[in-house]
C-alpha cells in the first residue's frame, strides 16, 4: 500500500551486509524494498516480478556487468550503483544509463529516492490551474520544480498496425489516470491527443461522434501567434473533450485547404502550446513522412516514441528495415524509442521470433514497451463512441495498456473492486472482479 501512497519502490541487490544497510536507510526515508538478491542471477530472476522503480546494488566485479545489462535491457527501471569505479567500469555504466552514487549504502539510497521523487509523475502534486499553467512540486520535497509535460509519439512505418487504436487508448488510460488524481483531492492534470493524420483518421468517428465540424489543427494557427498571452480558455475551446475518456482531443485537417495549411510551423506553434497546457500530449501520426512534414516534428520533440508494430513476420521486417534506413535518423536520440508489439490478428510467431526479425533487418535491439493481445471487444467499442479503456479498463488489451503506462510513465493502472460474492461463487470459490466505473469528469 506504501507504494500506491506515493512511495518509491527499491529493490536491493548485493552483500548481506551492504543490502541490510540500505534497507534501514530506506525505511528512513519511506521507501518500499520490494525485494532482495544477494547474486547477479537472483537479481536477473526477481527484479520483474517486483514491480520495482529502482536497484541499488554495489559495484563489484560482478555486479557492474549485471547493472550495465539491467540498464540496457530494462530502461525505464532506474539502475544505481553504489561504490568506487575504474574507467572502463564507468564507461560501461554511462553507456547503458545507469547512474553512479556514494558507496555508502545510505547515502546510495537517499540519492535515489531522490532522483525518483522528481521522475515519476504520480507523485506530483500539480499547481493549482489559476493560470492554466505553472510548476508542480514533489509530495516529498518542499522545493518547488518544474515538471516537463511529456509528449509521446505513436508512429509506425507500415499502416495497419493499430496506431490509431494505441494512442486513443493510451490516451484514455492516462486520461483515468488523471481524473483519479482529481477526485482524490489533487489539482486537475490535463491530457491531450493531437491527431496528425492527414490523410484521414478513425479517432475522428471515437472522439467526435455526433459534431457537426470537429476542432482541427487549425483553429491553432492565430492560437499564440498575437501579443496577448494564452490562456487555457483559449486552448480549451480550440479543443474537442471527450468526457467519458477525460481527453482533449484536437482532430486532424479535414478539408483539402486544410491540409495545405498544415505545415511544419503549425505543427510547431501546436506542439509547443500543448506542452505548455497538458501534462501528457499523444500524438497520433500517420505513415507518410517528409521535409516538411508535421510527423518529423513530432519524432524530433517527443520524450517518447512508441514504435508500434503488428505481430507478423513481414511487417516485423519492414519495420526493422525503415527504422534502419529512415525512422532512427528522424527520432534524434533512440534511448526514447520503445517496441509496442500490436497482436492484431492470430499468428504462431513468439513475441522472441518478432524481436529477432526486427533485430536481423534494423541492424539493432530495441526495448520493448508491451504486447498487446488480440482482443475482440476493440472493434466493438469502436462503433461506440469511446476508447475500449473507457469502456471496459478489465479487458486484456486494456490491462496490457496499464502495464505499458506503468512501465513508460510510472502511473498506477486503475484499482480492482470485488463484487458481492453469490451463493455459487462462495460455494465453488470463484473470484468475480470487476474494473472501477468512471465517474462523471469534474469540469
Amino acid at each position: 500500500m506504501g507504494a500506491r501512497n506515493g512511495n518509491p519502490k527499491l529493490f536491493l541487490a548485493g552483500p548481506p551486509d551492504f543490502v541490510a544497510g540500505a534497507k534501514r536507510e530506506a525505511d528512513r526515508q519511506g521507501a518500499v524494498v520490494v525485494g532482495e538478491a544477494s547474486t547477479p542471477h537472483d537479481l536477473f530472476a526477481l527484479v520483474d516480478r517486483s514491480g520495482a522503480d529502482a536497484v541499488v546494488l554495489p559495484t563489484g566485479p560482478e555486479w557492474v556487468k549485471a547493472a550495465a545489462d539491467l540498464a540496457r535491457v530494462r530502461p525505464n527501471l532506474r539502475v544505481f550503483a553504489s561504490g568506487p569505479l575504474t574507467r572502463e567500469s564507468w564507461e560501461l555504466l554511462s553507456g547503458a544509463g545507469a547512474r553512479s552514487v556514494s558507496g555508502d549504502p545510505a547515502r546510495a539510497v537517499q540519492a535515489a529516492v531522490n532522483v525518483l521523487k522528481r521522475l515519476y509523475p504520480y507523485r506530483f502534486v500539480f499547481s493549482p490551474p489559476g493560470g492554466g499553467e505553472g510548476p508542480a512540486a514533489p509530495a516529498g520535497d518542499r522545493r518547488v520544480v518544474a515538471v516537463p509535460s511529456r509528449l509521446v509519439a505513436v508512429y509506425s512505418s507500415k499502416g495497419g498496425v493499430g496506431k490509431t487504436t494505441v494512442a486513443s487508448n493510451l490516451a484514455a488510460c492516462l486520461g483515468a489516470w488523471a481524473r483519479r488524481q482529481e477526485e482524490g483531492g489533487g489539482p486537475p492534470c490535463r491530457v491531450a491527443l493531437l491527431d496528425f493524420n492527414a490523410d484521414g483518421s478513425t479517432a475522428v468517428y471515437t472522439f467526435c461522434r455526433g459534431a457537426v465540424r470537429p476542432k482541427s489543427v487549425t483553429l491553432w494557427r492565430d492560437l499564440g501567434g498575437g501579443q496577448a498571452p494564452v490562456s487555457w480558455p483559449d486552448v480549451e475551446v480550440s479543443m474537442n473533450y471527450h468526457g467519458l475518456s477525460n481527453v482533449y482531443y484536437l482532430a486532424p485537417p479535414l478539408l483539402p485547404e486544410e491540409v495545405r495549411e498544415f505545415d511544419a510551423e503549425l505543427a510547431a506553434r501546436v506542439l509547443r502550446l500543448a506542452a505548455r497546457f497538458f501534462h501528457f500530449v499523444v500524438v497520433d501520426m500517420g505513415v507518410a513522412v517528409s521535409a516538411r512534414d508535421p510527423a518529423v516534428l513530432a519524432l524530433e520533440q517527443a520524450t517518447d516514441v512508441l514504435l508500434v508494430v503488428e505481430s507478423d513476420p513481414d511487417v516485423a521486417m519492414l519495420v526493422g528495415e525503415k527504422w534502419r534506413r529512415e525512422t532512427r535518423l528522424l527520432v534524434g536520440d533512440e534511448k526514447k524509442v520503445r517496441l509496442v508489439f500490436n497482436k492484431v490478428r492470430k499468428t504462431w510467431y513468439s513475441l522472441r521470433d518478432l524481436q529477432v526479425l526486427f533485430e536481423r533487418m534494423a541492424g539493432q535491439n530495441l526495448p520493448v514497451a508491451a504486447e498487446l493481445p488480440e482482443d475482440p471487444a476493440l472493434e466493438k467499442s469502436k462503433a461506440k463512441g469511446a476508447p475500449l479503456y473507457s469502456l471496459d479498463p478489465s479487458s486484456p488489451f486494456c490491462r496490457a495498456l496499464d502495464d505499458l503506462a506503468r512501465r513508460a510513465f510510472g502511473i498506477l493502472p486503475a484499482p480492482e473492486a470485488e463484487k458481492k460474492r453469490g451463493w455459487l461463487s462462495r460455494l465453488f470459490g470463484r473470484r468475480v472482479v470487476e474494473a472501477c466505473p468512471t465517474s462523471t469528469p469534474a469540469r
